[in-house]
Formats: C-alpha cells, structure tokens, sequence
C-alpha cells in the first residue's frame, strides 16, 4: 500500500502485531498523540503516555506526568520510565506547542523551542541506554520548518523581537535536524554491555 495524505494509523499499522513491544508517546492525551496511542493500543503494544496531566490518558494507571517545557520534569519522567520499563521499543516525541504568546520557562528556554525540541531532545537522550537494539524514536514536526531557519545567534529571542510564528518555525527545523542527525542517531544507539 502506498501511504499518502489521507492514510490513516490504522491503516499504517494494519496487519502488524506489536504485543510485546513497549511504546512511549508524549502528548498521548489529545490530538495526534492520542490517536498514535489508541492505535499502538490497538495493535497491542503497552503505551505509556507521557504527558503533563496523567488523569486525561486513556490509562492513567500507566501514564506519567512530563512537562516538556522543564528539563527538572524531564529528568524526573526520564528516571521513573527508566526505573518501571525493561526496554523501550518505540519512542514518539509528538508533543508540541505552536505559535504560543511570548513567554519563557524556568529554565529560561523561549517557550516553543523548550517544548517542542529541546525538552524531546533531553528525554531522547537520557531513555538511549534503555532504547531496544531495534528501537525506533519518531520526532513528530510540521511543515513549520518552512517558515524559517534556524536563528543561530538569537534561538531565544533575547534581543530580537519576538515573533511566534519564526518561534514555531525553528523549532519544528531542529525537529527535523533532529530526527536526520547521522551524528544524532550513533549517539543514541544502545550500548552494548
């Protein structure tokens, strides 16, 4: 079958069994990343949404609470998926925001690009060891990464004016970057023991 616009996840995934595998969506608890969990789900495989309010996951037994926009909440849902998971067979970096309102977090991150890359980029990192040799980490983006380059000298907006959409446009770039990075990709391969 050849995939196109209008595929859908069910279609994507149809005939494939997943039981046994064990998958970690962030922004499990709406939108894409909801539809990506019910489908895994439904396929078999044992999902578990990292999102910022565990009660709106369709299992919240299993849910963990991960705010993207603060590297503490990262390390902590990095730790406690570590410590709870034998392995990690898939991996969706989905959650994101976009054209938000000017605003930092207490990292001191422009907003956008907190969430939306660098947050994933840290869980990505800190989940390699435990990532299966046949791993697969998905980084969700949009076409945003038209809207502009990455703006080297000020990717926080310090000095120059502020503009959402440039924001979102970066962020989504690096997701890209990201997810193409030969550099990237050895460095999170599993370690053998």
């Amino acid at each position: 079958m050849a995939f196109g616009r209008a595929t859908t996840a069910d279609e994507v995934l149809a005939g494939i069994d997943l039981h046994g595998k064990v998958a970690i969506v962030t922004g499990a608890s709406s939108g894409l990343g909801a539809e990506v969990a019910r489908v895994l789900r439904a396929h078999g495989a044992d999902v578990v949404a990292a999102v910022r309010d565990p009660s709106r996951d369709e299992d919240t037994a299993s849910a963990v609470e991960l705010d993207l926009a603060s590297l503490d909440s990262v390390r902590t849902a990095a730790e406690r998926l570590t410590a709870r998971l034998p392995r990690i067979d898939l991996l969706f970096n989905n959650a994101g925001v976009m054209a938000t309102p000017e605003a930092r977090t207490t990292d001191g991150f422009e907003l956008q690009m907190a969430t939306n890359h660098l947050g994933h980029f840290l869980l990505t990192a800190l989940l390699a060891p435990s990532l299966a040799p046949d791993a697969r980490v998905v980084n969700t983006t949009s076409l945003g990464h038209m809207i502009t380059g990455i703006v080297w000298d000020d990717p926080h907006f310090r000095t120059n004016p502020y503009d959402k959409w440039r924001a979102y446009g970066q962020s989504a770039r690096r997701n890209c970057a990201f997810g193409l990075s030969r550099i990237e990709s050895r460095m999170f391969k599993r370690r053998e023991r």
